[in-house]
Parts: C-alpha cells; sequence; structure tokens
C-alpha cells in the first residue's frame, strides 16, 4: 500500500470515529439514557436535517432557474434563427415572382 493515504478516506474515518465516540457516550448498554441528552440529541440531529433540507431546495431552486434561463435561450436563438430563415424566402420568393422590366 502506498505511504500516501486518501484525504477523503481519512476524513470518512475521523468523522466515523467521532460519531460511534459521542454515540457511545449518550448510549452505553446498561446505562439509562436521561431524557434531557435524548431530547439534545433529536434537537441537534432534527436542526441537521432541517437545515440540510433547506438547503437541498435552495440548490434544487438554482439549478432549475440555471436550466430554465438556458432552455429559454436556446429556445430564443432557434427562433431567431428561423426568423432569419423565413425572412430569406421571403426575400427569394419576391424576386422570383417579380418581373424583371427590361428598357
Amino acid at each position: 500500500m502506498s505511504s500516501f493515504a486518501n484525504p477523503i478516506l481519512l476524513m470518512r474515518q475521523r468523522v466515523m470515529d467521532a460519531i460511534d465516540k459521542w454515540a457511545s457516550r449518550f448510549l452505553r448498554p446498561g446505562k439509562k439514557t436521561g431524557w434531557a441528552q435524548l431530547a439534545l440529541a433529536l434537537l441537534i440531529f432534527g436542526g441537521a436535517v432541517l437545515l440540510t433540507a433547506q438547503s437541498y431546495r435552495a440548490i434544487d431552486r438554482e439549478l432549475t432557474e440555471a436550466a430554465l434561463s438556458r432552455r429559454s435561450s436556446v429556445a430564443y436563438l432557434a427562433a431567431a434563427t428561423l426568423l432569419e430563415k423565413v425572412d430569406r424566402l421571403t426575400d427569394i420568393g419576391i424576386a422570383l415572382v417579380s418581373r424583371v422590366l427590361l428598357p
């Protein structure tokens, strides 16, 4: 194995160790878990869930706006291109229909 460890795996392991250490303090087998400790843990967890949901919704809204903006700009470009082609066909049609009067 190489001497350089993946920093993401190291960070993940540290987070998992911290969660295990924290959970073992509150939920030891044979130890009575206090209602206050359980309420505090649920409050922290609930806050994290709410913050995550809010962040997810904000990112989803932003990405949706970006996608719709991009689609709108492509639609305007396609409309402008079609308008130019129709104008060109109109000019060609007028040129073919009109008679050239030579002196």
